[in-house]
This record gives C-alpha cells, structure tokens and sequence, in this order.
C-alpha cells in the first residue's frame, strides 16, 4: 500500500480525523499515488448507495481504491438490474452497497437473486452497509461480508477477495 494512503488510513482508524477531511485526504492521497495502487488482482469493485444516498458509495469507492480495486461508482437512483448488471462485468470481485433507509432494504435481496440469476453470485463478495444494514440484515441478506465501519468494511472484502483468488 502507498505510504500517503497508508498514513491517512491509520490517522483515520485512531478516530484522529473528521470523515470528511478523511475522504478529502484519502481522494488525494489516492490521486497523487496514481494507477499505481491498483492491484489488477483484485478485480474491480462497483459501489452503490441506492436512491439519492450517495455519501456511503463514494466513501467505499475512495477506500476500495485505497485497498486495490479498479473501483466502479454507480450513478444515484440505479435500479437493481442496473446494478446486477454492472458486475456482469467478468473483471468484477466485489459489489458493495450503501442503504441510508430501510425502504430500500427490500433491494438488498432483489440484488442477490439477480446475481444468482445471472450465474455470478459465486465470484461476487458482496457487503451492505449504512444506517440501514444490521448485521441480521445482511446475513439474511446472503452478504459475504459485513463490519459496522466503513474501514472495517473495505479491509474485509480485500481480505475476502484475496482468501478466495489463493483457494
């Protein structure tokens, strides 16, 4: 991992930094560190927060990238077939969604099933997080992986997906 990127993570997990000045801190960091980061082993990542709730999508996207991943911000208000759709994509491990309220949660599963559908469940690590997203949620859900931070979160798929790539 680039040492910038690294020094910002960990101000940030010691609770030494506000979340907005750390993803404006990450962002950069990332950005001066380039292509450089990405881990073309990983795969990609597409992050999505559903209807207008975007800050949980662009936050694990800035992470994801500073984990790795080729990241994939989807666009607000992406239906679950927009999403399923975009990891359709061979090249995409890791599938991440923010949920801000709990009208969107019936979603969650709709997402599973498409995936399912589609043949591509298996290589996809998915998490669900936001205010929204319990623990008992995403395990019903079928998530692969859930963690109460965002940090945790990212730590955890990269984890995931490199437990799986070495089995």
């Amino acid at each position: 991992m680039d040492p910038a990127v690294k020094r910002v993570l960990e101000e940030y997990r010691r609770k030494d930094m506000p979340v907005g000045i750390f993803m404006k801190s990450l962002r950069e960091a990332v950005n001066s560190a380039g292509i450089s980061i990405i881990d073309k082993s990983l795969g990609k990542a597409v992050a999505a927060g559903r209807g207008r709730h975007t800050g949980g999508r662009d936050l694990m996207t800035v992470l994801l990238r500073a984990y790795g991943f080729e990241t994939r911000p989807l666009r607000e208000y992406c239906t679950a077939e927009e999403i399923a759709g975009a990891c359709s994509d061979p090249d995409v491990a890791v599938l991440c969604l923010s949920f801000q309220t709990t009208y969107d949660l019936p979603d969650l599963k709709t997402i599973t099933g498409l995936l399912a559908e589609r043949g591509i469940r298996d290589r996809i690590v998915l998490s669900a997080g936001g205010t929204a997203v319990s623990e008992r949620i995403a395990l019903e859900a079928g998530c692969d992986v859930f963690r109460m931070t965002a940090l945790e979160t990212a730590e955890a798929v990269e984890k995931e997906v490199r437990r799986r790539k070495s089995a």
